[in-house]
């Protein structure tokens, strides 16, 4: 349920409310070389011991940690987690379904009490035709019946949907190594940085 409109107003005892997903204005935090490269040893595989990333970068494993601390700190970490293959779990039909709101206002509150929907992988608020773009993962054509008319449709404020089967998802072998490989490498040099 939306909360009222003037408990969302900031005041002075309480800053704006920030949405997941969104980040303050500040901009990035300044990466190195060594940042990028902690960054690609953890996406090509979360597990890595930080003492095994500090032989393969060539420093101290406290020096690492605190790197990864740091990164974690600032946002450029979010998590850590598990891929998944979720027709292994019986989740294995995925459905996008386009969501048209009753008012746009209503869109980011709209997204967070869909996440409440256990089927629900991912919400995107978006431009376009449809304010919103929800990924489902079920089991069936029942199982999508029964999440989509039971649970999705039972919230206030969607006017309309546009469903479609995901027939083949196609992604990178790893888009975190790929990216991080795409970024220019700062030119300040590590040690003015503190390592």
């Amino acid at each position: 349920m939306p909360p009222e409109k003037d408990e969302a107003e900031p005041t002075s005892e309480r800053p704006a409310r920030r949405h997941p997903g969104t980040r303050p204005v500040a901009g990035p935090p300044p990466l190195d070389s060594t940042d990028l490269q902690i960054l690609t040893y953890l996406a090509t595989d979360a597990r890595m011991s930080q003492r095994a990333i500090a032989r393969a970068i060539g420093m101290s494993a406290p020096a690492i940690a605190d790197r990864i601390a740091r990164l974690e700190s600032t946002g450029v970490i979010q998590g850590y987690r598990a891929k998944i293959d979720y027709a292994l779990l019986d989740r294995g039909l995925t459905l996008l379904v386009g969501i048209t709101s009753e008012r746009s206002a209503d869109q980011r509150e709209v997204a967070q009490a869909i996440l409440g929907i256990p089927e629900v992988e991912q919400v995107d608020v978006v431009t376009g035709s449809s304010d919103l773009q929800v990924r489902l993962r079920v089991r069936d054509q029942a199982h999508f019946n029964e999440v989509y008319f039971e649970r999705l449709l039972a919230f206030e404020g969607i006017r309309h949907t546009d469903t479609a089967l995901v027939l083949y998802s196609y992604e990178p072998g790893n888009f975190a190594q790929q990216m991080l490989g795409s970024l220019p490498q700062s030119d300040e040099p590590d040690s003015a940085r503190g390592a």
